[in-house]
């Protein structure tokens, strides 16, 4: 039995439905060596009185609301493990996940960040393979920034054709257990953002790593309509910080050169023009004036008028669509530039 302490770190917001589920799943791993901190960020339902509940199997934290982001770093400061594994307070993890990762990362010394598959919550069919899968396989194996470019395009493909299947897309903060040493080398979570959090620390972590490693497991649960989730506001704050993810993502890549990383970007800027639908003008123009600065992207090679040209006749929510249909129109083109596997980890 390996003895490597694993902190599995979880932020609550009025999670109280949810959350004893979450950590019935970390304690039920067998992999025994597990420390448990939870940090309540202010929650105003009765989170805590079902906290209470575990107060002798858990470490509990508790403060005023300051986001997701500020949580986990509050309680990465308070963790000892040697492995961090953060888990959301509406996820489940396997049985056997902890053990399972901790093997395979084992037999590589070098910063190896490890993945597994993921499937929503009340999927019986996947959660049936779950059982099957747990086992010892490694599917990915890659240098990091080759798997972030192979992740940005898994996540073009998933969002121009969420219909269809995708062989690495998105992956849910909970898929990961990552080294203790590689986390510090991120930087940690960036609190000043209200929204893709999670997607900015998946971008930083796949830089820092030497090598992104993944088994062919369903070992996450993951809830795709959870009431607190985030990403689904549309406020001004938001918005604003949906608009600094694209340019921090635009930078890191730029600067760490990653692959597809003009056309990752534009589709993040066209992402934010259809989601706040105009809602705000002034941002709207950011955004414009960054899709028209990307050369030689997805859409610029065939929107021959221009783009300035089309969102000032369509507006700016219909030349968003039609620029993520012109993008899908050339995607098997993007996609025979790049050799992808088969077996990923994420949900088919």
């Amino acid at each position: 039995m390996n003895s490597s302490l694993v902190s599995v770190i979880i932020p609550c917001y009025n999670a109280a439905s949810t959350i004893g589920e979450t950590i019935e799943s970390v304690l039920a791993q067998s992999h025994t060596a597990v420390e448990i901190i939870v940090v309540d960020d202010g929650s105003t339902d009765n989170s805590l009185q079902v906290l209470a509940g575990y107060r002798d199997r858990i470490r509990l934290v508790s403060g005023p609301n300051r986001g997701g982001c500020a949580a986990r770093n509050t309680g990465f400061d308070l963790s000892a493990g040697e492995y961090i594994q953060f888990l959301d307070a509406d996820d489940l993890i396997h049985p056997e996940k902890l053990r399972i990762q901790i093997e395979q990362i084992n037999e590589r010394r070098d910063a190896a960040a490890m993945a597994c598959r993921w499937h929503f919550m009340g999927d019986a069919k996947r959660f049936d393979c779950l059982g099957q899968e747990a086992r010892n396989e490694v599917t990915i194996e890659m240098p990091g920034r080759e798997f972030l470019a192979q992740h940005i395009l898994g996540n073009i493909k998933r969002i121009l054709n969420p219909r269809g299947r995708v062989e690495i897309g998105y992956l849910s903060t909970s898929c990961w257990l990552i080294p203790r040493t590689l986390f510090l080398s991120t930087g940690g979570w960036n609190e000043g953002l209200r929204m893709c959090q999670d997607s900015e620390f998946v971008d930083r972590l796949c830089v820092v790593s030497s090598r992104v490693v993944s088994t062919n497991m369903f070992a996450v649960q993951f809830r795709a309509d959870s009431k607190n989730s985030v990403s689904k506001g549309k406020s001004r704050r938001h918005a604003e910080s949906y608009l600094e993810y694209c340019r921090l993502r635009h930078e890191l890549f730029t600067k760490a050169q990653i692959e597809f990383a003009d056309s990752a970007v534009e589709l993040s800027y066209l992402n934010f023009l259809k989601r706040f639908e105009g809602r705000y003008r002034d941002l709207d123009r950011i955004a414009l004036n960054n899709i028209r600065g990307h050369k030689d992207s997805l859409s610029d090679a065939v929107l021959g008028l221009g783009k300035s040209v089309l969102f000032r006749i369509l507006g700016t929510r219909n030349a968003a669509r039609v620029c993520l249909r012109v993008m899908r129109s050339r995607l098997k083109r993007l996609e025979s530039q790049v050799r992808v596997p088969q077996n990923c980890p994420h949900r088919p």
